[in-house]
């Protein structure tokens, strides 16, 4: 078995929530003279990763949200290749689900994207 996702040094869990791999290709589209729309593919396959995790213990939740930074190195499958590459952080949100006799858990998402 393989780790899904090492951010910045950083093994991540499997998360039980959920992990959505995404890819688009980066492409310039233009009207010729003639008026026939051009579109010419700058990038193939620039990756976005969303994670979700629904409960983590408050010790492992600030462990895994200190790792992240705006601009990451991250490790991961890319279509069935491992590689590692930069990726722009966004939309993190560390919700707190549950907090009962010192017991805190958290749930925390966040997206990347490739640069």
């Amino acid at each position: 078995m393989h780790n899904l996702l090492v951010i910045n040094g950083t093994e991540f869990p499997t998360p039980e929530g959920s992990f959505d791999v995404k890819y688009k290709d980066t492409t310039n589209e233009y009207n010729g003279e003639n008026g026939k729309k051009t579109i010419e593919i700058i990038r193939r396959d620039v990756c976005s990763i969303s994670v979700t995790y629904n409960g983590l213990e408050e010790d492992r939740a600030n462990t895994l949200h200190n790792a992240l930074s705006t601009v990451n190195e991250v490790t991961f499958r890319k279509k069935g290749i491992m590689v590692t590459v930069e990726m722009k952080l966004s939309d993190v949100s560390v919700p707190k689900k549950y907090y009962k006799n010192g017991l805190s858990v958290w749930g925390m998402s966040f997206s990347l994207e490739e640069l």
